[in-house]
């Protein structure tokens, strides 16, 4: 301790905590204001600019950010997206293709969703143009299996459910 600073008396009170940041908690909800929406654009620079998180858009048009996933729950994924991929190569003639958590996808509703994972049927994906395969997907999967979790609410939001024959 520096000489220069003078001890406090020792009547003075103790001074109040400081403030703590707020944690990123499993998930934040940041809302646009109904002039300037989230648009298609603006979600994907933001998602470009900040790859370290998670971001979807809900059907609100709300932006939400996700904490990364702890060690059990991306062991689990890791293990679910190798036996759905595994399952979509055991037919004969495969009729689609498998997308892990980091593909996105437009939905009807206009959220903006990463599953778990997610298979799409090959004349699905064929139909769509080069552009639209490097981007988030403007379709919804033809199968979504998502893991449960505390934080996840997927409630609403995604496409009738459908299985694949």
């Amino acid at each position: 301790m520096s000489e220069e600073r003078a001890a406090a008396p020792a009547h003075a009170k103790p001074s109040a905590p400081r403030a703590r940041r707020p944690t990123l908690g499993p998930r934040v909800v940041i809302r646009f204001h109904p002039d300037a929406p989230l648009t298609d654009a603006l979600f994907a620079g933001l998602a470009a600019e900040n790859h370290e998180f998670r971001l979807e858009r809900n059907a609100r048009g709300e932006l939400e950010v996700m904490a990364p996933a702890g060690g059990e729950a991306s062991n689990k994924n890791s293990e679910f997206n190798f036996k759905l991929v595994r399952w979509a190569k055991k037919r004969r003639s495969p009729r689609g293709l498998c997308f892990d958590s980091s593909g996105g996808f437009v939905l009807p509703n206009g959220a903006i969703r990463s599953p778990d994972g997610s298979w799409v049927a090959k004349d699905r994906w064929q139909a769509l143009t080069p552009e639209q395969r490097k981007k988030v997907l403007p379709l919804c999967p033809g199968f979504v299996p998502e893991s449960r979790s505390a934080s996840a609410d997927r409630s609403s939001g995604w496409c009738p459910p459908t299985v694949p024959s």
